[in-house]
């Protein structure tokens, strides 16, 4: 199974967001404060993992990986994103990923 990589940046922030303690996000997905500590720590988690820690943040998985794995991925499914600058690409997907929500 493929594993993603998460950023502890974007989670703080949607934790700041919902107001939500390591405690209250390790409640949320189902595990220990402890454990909660070493799957932010960790930084690569499962697909499934990722999609769970996003859920028990109320937020959408794109908020939480890491940005450049995230565009490297994108850049390499689709080769005319080479081009995009990668400021460029931040600021597009922020917009798309707002607009599906």
């Amino acid at each position: 199974m493929k594993n993603m990589r998460i950023s502890r940046d974007k989670v703080d922030i949607c934790r700041a967001r919902k107001k939500k303690s390591v405690a209250d996000l390790a409640e949320a997905y189902g595990v220990s404060r402890a454990r909660m500590n070493v799957i932010l720590n960790q930084r690569e988690v499962s697909v499934v993992s990722a999609g769970r820690l996003a859920e028990a943040l109320e937020c959408d998985v794109t908020e939480i990986i890491d940005a450049y794995i995230a565009e490297t991925t994108l850049r390499l499914a689709n080769p005319m994103l080479a081009e995009i600058p990668f400021i460029l690409f931040q600021l597009l997907s922020s917009r798309i990923f707002a607009i599906n929500s």
